[in-house]
């Protein structure tokens, strides 16, 4: 990020400059660039869950056996916003493709595993944003918005857009006019429902730190397999004891 940071310092001087990432990489940026500048800085920041080391997704590259050209975190293509996507990788001539609850990577993210430590102490989980406008998804939507549109759309997800001032109001307003994507308006309290990433910020897994000391002589994903294998294990035992006695 340090690179980056210099680059639109000095690229804000003279042009507009959009920049899109996470909360605290986005304070990062604001920080950096003198207030004299802000004026053609344009901030986007994400609703966050937490971010995994780059070693994470190594490590998970490697225990695949691939080399992707393109990582799709969120595939939809078989799949129903409220169901499973997918997160597909693509390289040459091969194409990975695991549904969510099958796939580690993204087990070890929900589950708090694979985040950063830093992500537990994160500051910026609350409707207070650093950016200009806050994307992220809508999870619960078809519980929370009773908006016919809502209930009766096709399989298309739904995102939940947080504009904090007026930066990006005319841009907005073209993107409304031009009928490719329709807003709805929802407060605060709705938009809050089901986004614990605008209330908390992610509980750590208790069992994070052992899994990640293991990491450094072992493939982070090859011990996540055994961690989840005996899991599961463990809960089919408490099911068949209660059955029993």
């Amino acid at each position: 990020m340090d690179g980056i940071a210099v680059q639109i310092k000095r690229l804000t001087a003279v042009h507009p400059v959009l920049f899109i990432g996470t909360p605290c990489q986005t304070a990062g940026i604001r920080a950096a660039v003198p207030e004299k500048h802000q004026g053609n800085l344009f901030l986007i920041d994400l609703l966050c869950h937490g971010v995994p080391s780059p070693k994470a997704l190594s490590d998970y590259f490697a225990y695949l056996a691939v080399k992707p050209h393109d990582v799709n975190f969120r595939d939809y293509t078989n799949s129903r916003w409220g169901g499973e996507y997918a997160l597909t990788l693509k390289e040459a001539g091969k194409m990975v493709s695991h549904r969510f609850s099958k796939d580690l990577y993204l087990k070890a993210f929900l589950d708090n595993i694979s985040l950063n430590a830093c992500c537990a102490e994160c500051r910026y989980t609350s409707l207070d944003r650093v950016g200009d406008l806050s994307v992220g998804d809508f999870w619960g939507v078809d519980n929370i918005l009773k908006d016919p549109r809502i209930t009766n759309r096709s399989s298309a997800p739904v995102g939940l857009l947080i504009q904090n001032n007026q930066k990006f109001a005319a841009l907005l307003n073209k993107i409304a006019a031009s009928g490719q994507f329709e807003f709805i308006e929802c407060t605060k309290e709705e938009a809050c429902r089901s986004n614990e990433v605008l209330r908390t910020a992610p509980k750590r897994s208790r069992h994070a730190d052992m899994l990640q000391s293991l990491a450094a002589h072992i493939n982070l994903f090859t011990g996540l397999r055994v961690y989840y294998f005996f899991k599961k294990l463990k809960s089919k035992i408490k099911h068949l004891k209660r059955r029993i006695f």
